[in-house]
């Protein structure tokens, strides 16, 4: 058999050599004698002991695959048949703080109905009988301003579909969790992971939050997220940063590890903003890698980073690529996205007709990338990348963003070993 190295294998070289396959998922620190076998190997039939290594690593592979027809392969075949729907639920588009990065700003606030939400159950039940697992994801505004349209679905939905495994995940600001929130989080909502936002220390985090009538925000939340980690709960810190709050969410880092250590079921990462119009403090593609090295070397002393935990494969961009998947609007529209909301119609139907076939849907839901995407390294693990982006033409650099995160990974394990 003939072998041939993989289009996907991603390389940096220092004194050894790293490489991440980003179809695969083969990650490898090489010697100089090493690398330079991998390289040799091209038209070679014998399998020794580090041919075989290259082999299950991805680094190379049989000479008749074509690794770019499999990958689309996946994602035309997920895109037909994948039976994994996410139901992104708006229980309410208020929201309790004004953060100036919000991409919701300006838009209407509704709240759902428990009509609505009876609605929503049957349709959830309904859409869902052929499905595999069922994730629903709370979200807003801020979910928690109307937990009562929760706690109604969630029962509603688990009785529907008691032979499905159904998991639940809420995007939050934390500042609203009660002791009698989080009992019905645990024992009726079955939450399995919490996503807390933090903008930095208090004075900044509570600036750029601008709660309403709400002081002493931060503390607040701090001390929720140490009582939902106490009730076994994973949590998830998204740490959002730009320019002007760069150097105080690095800070953040430092005091979130003397808060609360090291715990298994706390996550923390940080993510740069990519929708704050006309502002200098926005990061463009240049910027990335500077600012998200910084982020990332405080996150790995503190032991918030793992390199080992690698970009996986992926089959699709995100969850509104899929056909079976939806946001549902407090007054129970559909549509793919939440930053595709702005406009009626831009849906995609509603809970009482269901999905319809329409413009929006397959726009949103068309494996077909740009040509640009086909031939880049990243495919396998970022699929065309954010599909908003480019349908609604917003600056967003999550490739860049996938790219710095490989090179970051690689260069700390080159000085590692």
């Amino acid at each position: 058999m003939q072998y041939k190295q993989s289009q996907y294998n991603y390389i940096k070289k220092r004194e050894k050599v790293a490489i991440y396959n980003t179809f695969s998922g083969g990650l490898a620190i090489l010697s100089k004698e090493e690398y330079s076998k991998l390289q040799k190997i091209k038209d070679c039939c014998v399998i020794d002991s580090s041919v075989h290594n290259f082999l299950e690593q991805g680094f190379i592979i049989d000479a008749s695959k074509d690794e770019q027809a499999i990958v689309n392969y996946c994602r035309y075949r997920d895109a037909f048949i994948k039976r994994r729907p996410t139901y992104r639920i708006l229980t309410t588009t208020g929201c309790n703080a004004r953060c100036f990065y919000c991409y919701e700003q300006g838009r209407p606030i509704h709240t759902m109905s428990e009509e609505t939400a009876e609605n929503v159950a049957d349709y959830i039940i309904s859409s869902a009988q052929n499905a595999e697992r069922v994730t629903l994801n709370w979200f807003g505004g801020e979910p928690l301003l109307n937990p009562t349209v929760i706690t109604l679905i969630a029962n509603k939905v688990r009785l529907g579909l008691a032979n499905k495994i159904i998991s639940s995940t809420i995007i939050t600001n934390g500042s609203l969790f009660t002791q009698e929130l989080i009992g019905l989080a645990k024992n009726i909502w079955n939450l399995a992971n919490i996503q807390i936002s933090l903008d930095g220390l208090e004075w900044c985090h509570e600036t750029r939050k601008a709660y309403v009538n709400y002081r002493h925000s931060f503390g607040k939340t701090i001390e929720t997220v140490e009582n939902l980690l106490v009730e076994g709960f994973h949590i998830s810190l998204r740490l959002n940063y730009d320019k002007s709050n760069y150097k105080d969410v690095i800070k953040l880092i430092y005091y979130i590890k003397k808060t609360f250590g090291n715990p298994p079921n706390l996550t923390c990462y940080a993510y740069p903003l990519f929708n704050v119009t006309n502002s200098n403090d926005y990061l463009s593609g240049e910027d990335i890698p500077i600012f998200e090295n910084g982020m990332k070397d405080a996150l790995a002393e503190c032991g918030y980073y793992n390199p080992m935990q690698t970009l996986s494969r992926r089959t699709n961009a995100c969850f509104a690529t899929e056909p079976y998947s939806c946001v549902i609007s407090p007054q129970g529209i559909l549509y793919k996205c939440t930053m595709d909301m702005a406009d009626l119609s831009r849906s995609i139907g509603n809970v009482k007709d269901g999905i319809i076939l329409g413009e929006p849907l397959v726009e949103w839901t068309s494996p077909v990338l740009p040509d640009k995407c086909q031939e880049c390294i990243m495919l396998p693990i970022c699929q065309g990348g954010c599909r908003a982006a480019r349908l609604l033409n917003i600056k967003m650099n999550d490739c860049v963003i996938k790219k710095q995160s490989i090179e970051y990974m690689l260069d700390y394990l080159l000085k590692k070993y």
